[in-house]
C-alpha cells in the first residue's frame, strides 16, 4: 500500500486540489488468501470529510488503512475545506465541478484508477455527506455507489434564513450565502440535491446505488429521514440504517462503513 499526498492545479479552482491518496497493492500474500476483493481489480473509494475537517480526517479517525488493504481499495480523501463541496459564482471555487470532473480525470489520467463508473464509490461524513449525495447527483456518470453519513442535508435550513435572522450555532448568514448562493433561490437552484436527482431521472441517467444512515440521536436525522423518503417517493432504491442511541461521531461512521462497503462492493 501506498500513501501519497497530491497537490495540482485543477481548472475548477484557483488554489492546488489536495487530496491524500492510499494505492491498493498486492504485496502482502496473507491479505490476499481467501480474500474475495483480492479476485478482482481495485476499485476506487472517494472519502468527503466533515466541516472543518480536511485530507487528514478519515486517516485520524476513520479506518482508512484497514479499508484499503482488506477490501483492495484505492482510497482517495479530498480536502473540501467548509465548502459543501459546491461551486460558488466566484472565480476559482467550483469544488463540485473539481470532485466530480477534474478530480476523476486526474485520477484516471495520472494513477490509472476510477476509469469505470461501477468501480467507484464516493462516500462522506455530515458535510461530506451532503457532498457525496450532491457530487454523485450531478455527475452519476462517474460514480456506481453513494455512502452517505449522518449527511448535512441543510438546503431547506439554509433557505428560511434571512440577514436579520442570522446563521445557526455552526455559522453565520453570510457563510450560508456565499457557499449556497441566495437562501431564498437555494431550492431551485443546482445547489439543492433534490434538483439533480430530478434532473438525474428526467434525462435517464444512471442512479448511483445509495446507502443513508443516521443516529437516533443525531441532529440530523429529521432532514436524513426527509431526504430518504423524497428518494423513495421517486422511486429509487435507497437504504437508510438508523443507529439506535447513535450520534455524531466517527464510532458510528466507521460502523456503518464496515456494514455498507460488503453491500456496495
Amino acid at each position: 500500500m501506498s500513501d501519497i499526498l497530491v497537490r495540482f492545479r485543477p481548472a475548477s479552482l484557483d488554489i492546488a486540489g489536495v487530496f491524500r491518496l492510499f494505492l491498493a497493492d498486492y504485496s502482502l500474500a496473507w491479505e490476499r488468501e481467501g480474500n474475495v476483493h483480492y479476485q478482482r481489480p481495485p476499485k476506487t473509494l472517494i472519502l468527503l470529510h466533515g466541516y472543518a475537517g480536511d485530507e487528514t480526517e478519515w486517516v485520524n479517525q476513520g479506518q482508512t488503512e484497514l479499508l484499503c488493504r482488506r477490501d483492495n481499495l484505492h482510497v482517495v480523501i479530498p480536502n473540501g475545506y467548509t465548502t459543501f463541496y459546491l461551486d460558488r459564482p466566484d472565480k476559482g471555487h467550483n469544488f463540485c465541478s473539481y470532485l466530480g470532473h477534474d478530480l476523476m480525470m486526474y485520477l484516471r489520467n495520472t494513477f490509472g484508477i476510477a476509469a469505470r463508473r461501477e468501480d467507484v464509490l464516493i462516500a462522506g461524513v455530515s458535510m461530506g455527506g451532503f457532498g457525496a449525495l450532491h457530487t454523485a447527483f450531478a455527475y452519476p456518470e462517474n460514480f456506481g455507489g453513494i455512502i452517505a453519513l449522518s449527511s448535512g442535508l441543510i438546503q431547506h435550513e439554509v433557505s428560511q434564513m434571512t440577514p436579520a435572522s442570522g446563521g445557526n450555532g455552526i455559522a453565520n448568514y453570510e457563510y450560508y450565502a456565499m457557499t449556497f448562493g441566495e437562501p431564498q433561490k437555494l431550492l431551485e437552484s443546482d445547489n439543492n440535491p433534490e434538483v439533480l436527482v430530478d434532473r438525474m431521472l428526467a434525462a435517464g441517467k444512471p442512479v448511483p446505488r445509495i446507502f443513508m444512515a443516521c443516529g437516533t440521536e443525531d441532529f440530523l436525522l429529521p432532514v436524513n429521514e426527509a431526504f430518504h423518503q423524497f428518494l423513495l417517493d421517486r422511486g429509487i432504491d435507497a437504504e437508510l440504517r438508523i443507529g439506535t442511541g447513535k450520534g455524531h461521531n466517527y464510532s458510528f461512521w466507521n460502523e456503518m462503513m464496515e456494514y455498507a462497503l460488503p453491500k456496495l462492493l
